[in-house]
């Protein structure tokens, strides 16, 4: 990307978020008035961090964080 580059059609990276470092996104721009599509492989420094997981026995009802899966 440059300076004044409009993202066009954004890409979610949800599904890059398993550690797998193999994935390619692909934007939609629009530069200088003209579309470009730009393929990459966002990579960045692999860092510890904290994973939530519901306490077993809460239930879904009692659970302050309503997430749809629980961290492995």
């Amino acid at each position: 990307m440059q300076n004044g580059d409009e993202i066009t059609r954004p890409v979610g990276q949800d599904q890059l978020q398993g550690g797998e470092q193999d994935g390619v996104l692909t934007l939609q721009l629009q530069r200088d008035g003209k579309p470009l599509t730009v393929s990459y492989k966002p990579r960045g420094e692999t860092v510890p961090t904290w994973q939530w997981k519901r306490k077993q026995g809460v239930s879904d009802s009692t659970c302050s964080l309503h997430a749809t899966t629980l961290a492995q």
